[in-house]
Order: structure tokens, then sequence, then C-alpha cells
């Protein structure tokens, strides 16, 4: 760890939102941790709300880190991506 996280600050208390199992690795990955693997696996948890299951069924392939993802199912099992700009949902505006 580069920096450990102040008591009080902002990093600390969000750390303490988290469930207690990913409070070690995030915390690593705020106070500077030089691993990507760290950065990629807390960014995959952040975005899908601390939920593993999700980071596996992921099927943003639009995003950078999709295929570096932690959690993938051996190769012969994964979900084709969804392309997500024609699976968004559209609105339209009336004037």
């Amino acid at each position: 760890m580069k920096h450990p996280l102040k008591e009080g600050s902002r990093e600390a208390n969000y750390i303490l939102t988290l469930p207690v199992r990913y409070r070690k690795i995030m915390s690593q990955s705020l106070a500077g941790a030089n691993q990507s693997k760290v950065a990629i696996k807390t960014k995959c948890l952040s975005c899908t709300n601390m939920n593993q299951t999700e980071i596996t069924e992921c099927r943003v392939s639009i995003c950078p880190l999709w295929a570096y993802r932690p959690y993938q199912v051996k190769k012969g099992a994964k979900k084709a991506p969804i392309d997500v700009l024609k699976a968004a949902p559209t609105t339209e505006i009336s004037v």
C-alpha cells in the first residue's frame, strides 16, 4: 500500500459502507496499491454494487476492462456479449 487511508477521510468512510469481505481489497485500491489486478477487480465490484455474480455475467463488452474482469467463467461457457448501444432502451421526447 502506498498511502494508508486516514481515519475519518472520505475514502475511509466509504470503505465502512462496503460489505466486510470487500473492504480490504477496496482499501488497497483506494490507498494506491500498484497492482492493476486489484484496480480492475475493485472497479468491477464498484460498477456492479459489489455483486460478484453480475461481474461473472457482465455482458457490457464495450467496457475497456471487460476482457480483464475477475470471476470469469471458463471460455466454453461464456455468454455472448450484447451490443449495449443496440440493447439500451430508447425514449422518445415529444415536443
